[in-house]
């Protein structure tokens, strides 16, 4: 690790660590304060700047964070203005983009500048070349989509708007720099690393550091890898550390109180693992599971180190798990310590679980007690290294891993009569007029027309870059371009785009309604209201970013806002919109049925029934696996779950869940795409992204 570190803070870097977990309302999910922190900005900003802030993406901005690190500058926003106003254009927009980036060079090699410059002068190879490399995998950098498609001096005056904007709520000076610096002189670089990002290793840092401490980033670390320099900004000196054993069991109790992290654990006990490889075997998004995984690490349960190449590698902590099984059994009343101790625990477990008959005792208060802490003993037990082949007696100097190898998912068969067609890759979007239907490909940037009687593909048609989602009425087919921010016009019996029309950045969600279609450009943060006889934009309604779907109901339009966790409904007539906060995380499938909005939250794997009217919650169903989206279907409530897919029936007056219907033994998308589903008569229509089909599937009756 490089010897050379300096500390850097000050207002100005402060508001751009702030900007970058405040732009991706994904990445707000990750950070401690950023929720409270995008809610503070848009009273005191508004929306509009909101939605400039997060055109530019967190990568933008922790990019000219960077950027202006290397510049000498940060004291003050005016500083950090002044960096981005003196410089070209096309290099504030190289900047932005990732130019300077260590991990964009090492994918690109030494033509990395000359194709980030070709980027910025439009040329449309050199932003195709560069889009693969950032999906190749090889890199965990992203460029928003309006950032990709913008001109430099556009992206340049927008960076300069927020941070004038920014200017007007300048932080004071924080503490952070200098308790920063106070360790770093007394125990050196490795020595402050390990304080104020316990069980994080470096194998190696190129360069000489920058360290910021900023409270943002709690529980995350941001590491900045450079051409010549690596920024690393983490906690605050002495924000994260536990001071007492109280409070580290403190720490590890909150750590262990969520399913999820306790499923974490049990992967991790079978050896480390990537971060990708615990997204697919647990089936979380990407976000999510850094979220849980810091925070984990946070109570010394598990162990990160980031190698000079290749995926970040996490593993259990046993020393972690030692001090929780010291704590644990020192919090027992005296009788029952040799009963629970670890020596103990290692001769009787096998796996770290609670046993019927310790259930059956808990018929006390200090039952409930005594059993908890028994049950996180054993669990302690297992995870710092006994094997539950250990004899007793025998003595193990070094924890044993135990290799167990999961078992392959059973097959699943689907339920009798159903049908599947195979369609391009990816599909998404799913829309039908009962006689034909119509399925968008987002990988394969086509829309395919299927006769639901036959079961054929009768047409294709090419359809924009990335389309998502399709609807069907007012004399067309209307399909959403992402990546292109356009609405197109599709005539369903030629087949053929007739028309299309500029949405707004992200372009996702349609329906039709009130002689209208109506559309969500999620980036842009704007329901858009458009005219299907003059193909013209009438009216936009903002409704802030991360919103990702939206309903025409009998007499308002109704928007699931997948970021802020919020249904919506608008008057079509006076543009009135009303919000509900929703008791679930990534609502999106929406289906009006018997005065009820249902809606299925992704993220928490529940569908609520929402009041039509009032938007109060009437009834909360949990659906295993990701639910997605919901259909009416033959008077009752059909959700599709993205593991399979799965239908899952339901009544929609008690909620009851009256039958699940598994279609095959795909995993969870983890919010790397979607699914849909439309009804013809008596059969459901599901699409499948993983496998390029839609199933067609007949509803028992």
């Amino acid at each position: 690790m490089s010897d050379s570190a300096r500390v850097e803070s000050g207002p100005g870097l402060q508001l751009l660590v702030a900007a970058a977990t405040v732009a991706d309302a994904r990445w707000r999910m990750v950070f401690t304060h950023a929720a409270e922190l995008s809610a503070l900005w848009q009273r005191q900003l508004g929306r509009e700047t909101l939605t400039q802030l997060a055109s530019l993406g967190r990568f933008g901005w922790v990019n000219l964070l960077g950027h202006v690190v290397q510049a000498g500058a940060g004291g003050s926003v005016t500083e950090v203005r002044r960096v981005v106003d003196d410089a070209d254009a096309a290099d504030v927009y190289a900047v932005l983009l990732g130019g300077d980036r260590l991990e964009l060079t090492s994918v690109l090699g030494r033509r990395s500048r000359e194709i980030v410059g070709a980027v910025a002068t439009g040329d449309t190879g050199a932003r195709t070349e560069l889009n693969r490399a950032l999906k190749s995998g090889h890199t965990r950098l992203e460029v928003s989509t309006w950032l990709l498609r913008a001109r430099p001096e556009e992206a340049r005056q927008r960076c300069l708007s927020v941070l004038d904007a920014l200017a007007r709520i300048d932080p004071p000076e924080r503490e952070a720099g200098r308790a920063t610096s106070t360790l770093l002189d007394e125990v050196g670089l490795d020595g402050l690393l390990a304080q104020v990002a316990p069980r994080l290793h470096y194998d190696q840092i190129h360069g000489p550091v920058v360290l910021i401490g900023s409270p943002w980033v709690t529980p995350i670390i941001i590491e900045i890898r450079l051409v010549g320099t690596t920024v690393i900004v983490h906690p605050p000196a002495g924000s994260g550390s536990a001071s007492s054993p109280t409070d580290a069991l403190m720490l590890i109790g909150r750590a262990l109180g969520d399913e999820a992290r306790m499923r974490i654990l049990v992967e991790l006990r079978s050896g480390p693992s990537t971060l990708a490889r615990l997204c697919e075997r647990l089936d979380r998004p990407r976000t999510s599971m850094l979220h849980h995984l810091a925070l984990l690490r946070g109570a010394g349960l598990i162990d990160l180190t980031v190698p000079v190449r290749g995926p970040n590698v996490y593993q259990l902590d046993a020393e972690g798990f030692r001090l929780l099984a010291t704590a644990a059994q020192g919090l027992l009343p005296e009788p029952d310590r040799s009963r629970y101790s670890l020596a103990s625990m290692c001769r009787k477990i096998s796996t770290p679980s609670v046993s019927g008959p310790m259930l059956l005792a808990m018929r006390s208060p200090r039952a409930v007690r005594v059993v908890v802490l028994a049950a996180l003993t054993a669990f302690a037990a297992v995870a710092a290294g006994c094997s539950p082949s250990t004899a007793p007696g025998s003595s193990s100097t070094a924890p044993t891993t135990v290799a167990s190898t999961p078992s392959a998912a059973p097959s699943v068969s689907p339920p009798p009569g159903t049908r599947a067609v195979a369609v391009a890759d990816g599909p998404i979007g799913v829309a039908t007029d009962g006689s034909a239907l119509w399925v968008v490909s987002g990988d394969a940037n086509t829309v395919s027309r299927i006769d639901p009687t036959t079961f054929d593909v009768t047409g294709s048609v090419p359809a924009g870059s990335t389309p998502l989602r399709a609807a069907v009425g007012l004399g067309a087919t209307w399909v959403t371009s992402f990546r292109d921010g356009t609405l197109l016009r599709i005539d369903p019996k030629t087949t053929k785009v007739t028309a299309s029309v500029a949405i707004g950045e992200g372009a996702e969600g349609v329906t039709t309604g009130f002689g209208s279609v109506w559309v969500i450009a999620q980036d842009a943060g704007e329901l858009v209201r458009v005219d299907p006889r003059t193909m013209s934009v009438v009216a936009r309604i903002n409704i802030g970013t991360g919103a990702r779907l939206v309903l025409a109901g009998p007499d308002r339009l109704y928007v699931a806002h997948y970021a802020l966790n919020e249904l919506l409904a608008i008057d079509p007539r006076t543009k009135a919109v009303q919000r509900a906060a929703l008791p679930c995380s990534g609502p999106q499938g929406m289906a009006v049925i018997e005065g009820a909005v249902w809606v299925a939250c992704t993220l928490d794997s529940v569908v609520l029934a929402v009041d039509a009217s009032t938007l109060t919650v009437r009834h909360a169903v949990p659906v295993e696996r990701s639910p997605d989206t919901v259909v009416a279907a033959q008077g009752r409530v059909v959700v599709i779950a993205e593991a399979g897919p799965t239908v899952v029936i339901l009544d929609p007056t008690t909620a009851a869940v009256l039958q699940r219907l598994p279609l095959s033994d795909a995993a969870p998308l983890a919010d790397r795409a979607n699914l849909d589903a439309a009804v013809v008569g008596s059969t459901v229509w599901v699409s499948s992204y993983r496998e390029g089909m839609v199933y067609a599937v007949p509803l028992p009756s």
